[in-house]
């Protein structure tokens, strides 16, 4: 196929004839000027010009005559600012040429930047012109005697001054890649070093739990108590006690507890890592997820402690605690008092004070939320513990025996007789006006069933006073803790059904 390179108006178009007329045909088609206003007026195949023939009949000339007159002025200098000329549609050459340099400026640009072109190509494309004047790409005036070097000069120095703001862009683009680079290779080997202290501990604390079970022969059963309420844990024994480690992003294990009977409970756990443990206790209602990284402490329905941050955690919300963190193998005890509603914490006996005040009486557990990687002791009984808190209940000695879950339970899931207990444990320091006064309370309970149907809301029930709605519900076999709210809201529940039909999650405990 024949191919034609023609310039027509500072543009070059491709045509696929060497057909002169059939040329100003497709010019014509392309451009939409007259095929009679066109000429070829150079040929040389396959390269030629087509140029408009002027319709204009001539004159006294116009801005460019005096530009010509002017330069030939006796010590004037000959100009090279056409710009103020106009083309045959009017337009200023100024105009058209600065659209023409734009593009060309663009379009380099982005060549360089992609690596197709070098920027020595570019500063030839730029300064080296078809008019010889660096800038101008339109054709000049045939009267015009000038010089490119000033022009010239300004285009260099707009290149060179573009090329060493991209060349500062480029260096600071590779400092803060390499910066990037030393931090992530200094994060990876904290990691890897972190990661091959806790496999050498874990792997030398598994290797001395099996030569220990190789003397006693047989590895007890793990407590039904001990639950894993998120994520995944590699649960070992060793030393006759239990370690716990995160195979998860945070693991969260659980002891459940029977039903509150006692004032104070305690356990203590033995951070071995020292890293990131959150400890503490939570109600039925806690909602830990290893995959968002929630843990104890981190929603309304939990309280914990993070000694290896100095911060204590509740309800997303957190606070410093502690007077300094906590090191490899330090004992962290914790301790709640549902007597008076508080937890507090000790780390190798010493008492930080009271972190939280919760409700009174409030049925919690024990839960442990681990770092991945981390290990922890878990020390549950009275004998293994180094530093138990005087007249505090181990939790392992009222830890549940059967295997149970959370939905067994609620946050009013405690004794029927809790109150008066707790009554009973935290006014023997009080006066004997106060021992009256509670006797008094306590005799008011009438243990009778009430007619539901006298009452049409759960407001008109809460009128009746906790003791009364309490000696209901014991009256019907019902779990009769919590506030007014709660045992109003439960009592309503069962109004139309048989005793048959109660949900059993609403049952008391039986008692052997």
């Amino acid at each position: 196929m024949q191919q034609s390179l023609i310039r027509f108006q500072n543009q070059t178009h491709v045509l696929a004839t060497h057909d002169p007329y059939r040329i100003l045909e497709l010019i014509s088609d392309t451009t939409g000027w007259p095929q009679a206003r066109l000429i070829l007026s150079e040929w040389n195949p396959p390269f030629g010009t087509v140029r408009v023939l002027s319709g204009l009949r001539g004159g006294k000339g116009g801005f460019g005559t005096l530009l010509k007159g002017q330069a030939r002025q006796a010590g004037a200098k000959a100009t090279s600012n056409f710009g103020a000329c106009r083309d045959l549609q009017g337009r200023r050459l100024q105009h058209v040429n600065q659209a023409i340099e734009g593009q060309l400026w663009l379009e380099w640009k982005r060549r360089v930047e992609a690596g197709t072109a070098t920027e020595e190509e570019m500063t030839q494309a730029l300064l080296n012109t078809d008019t010889g004047i660096a800038g101008w790409h339109l054709q000049l005036p045939a009267w015009a005697d000038v010089s490119a070097k000033k022009e010239q000069r300004k285009w260099k120095r707009a290149f060179y001054q573009w090329k060493k703001e991209r060349e500062a862009v480029r260096q600071r683009k590779e400092e803060g890649k390499r910066l990037q680079e030393r931090q992530v290779h200094a994060y990876v080997e904290a990691a890897e070093e972190a990661s091959s202290q806790v496999q050498s501990t874990l792997e030398q604390a598994l290797q001395a739990g099996l030569r220990e079970q190789k003397r006693a022969k047989m590895e007890p059963d793990p407590p039904s108590a001990l639950i894993t309420l998120s994520g995944d844990a590699t649960l070992a024994f060793e030393s006759h006690r239990w370690r716990l480690q995160s195979q998860s992003n945070f693991c969260t294990v659980g002891v459940v507890l029977q039903s509150v009977s006692v004032a104070l409970y305690y356990y203590e756990i033995v951070v071995l890592t020292g890293g990131v443990v959150q400890v503490g206790w939570a109600n039925s209602a806690f909602q830990p997820s290893s995959e968002s990284g929630d843990g104890v402490g981190d929603c309304p329905n939990s309280w914990g402690y993070d000694g290896s941050r100095q911060i204590r955690l509740h309800a997303e919300h957190t606070d410093e605690y502690g007077t300094q963190p906590w090191q490899a193998n330090d004992v962290v005890g914790c301790l709640y008092n549902a007597a008076t509603g508080t937890i507090s914490y000790f780390v190798n006996g010493n008492d930080m004070g009271t972190a939280f005040e919760v409700e009174r009486g409030l049925w919690l557990f024990p839960v442990i939320s681990i770092n991945p990687g981390e290990i922890v002791e878990l020390r549950l009984h009275k004998d293994e513990m180094s530093y138990h808190v005087a007249s505090s209940t181990a939790v392992g000695e009222v830890r549940t025996q059967e295997d149970t879950t959370l939905e067994d339970f609620s946050d009013d899931a405690y004794d029927e007789n809790v109150e008066s207990k707790l009554d009973a444990e935290q006014n023997q320091n009080e006066s004997t006006h106060t021992d009256k006064s509670a006797t008094k309370e306590q005799s008011t309970l009438v243990v009778e069933p009430l007619n539901l149907t006298d009452y049409n809301s759960i407001e008109e029930l809460e009128e009746l006073g906790l003791d009364r709605l309490k000696g209901a519900l014991m009256a019907i076999g019902v779990k009769c803790g919590g506030t007014l709210q709660e045992r109003a809201s439960r009592l309503f529940s069962l109004k139309g059904l048989d005793a048959s039909d109660f949900p059993k999650r609403l049952l008391a405990n039986k008692k052997a």
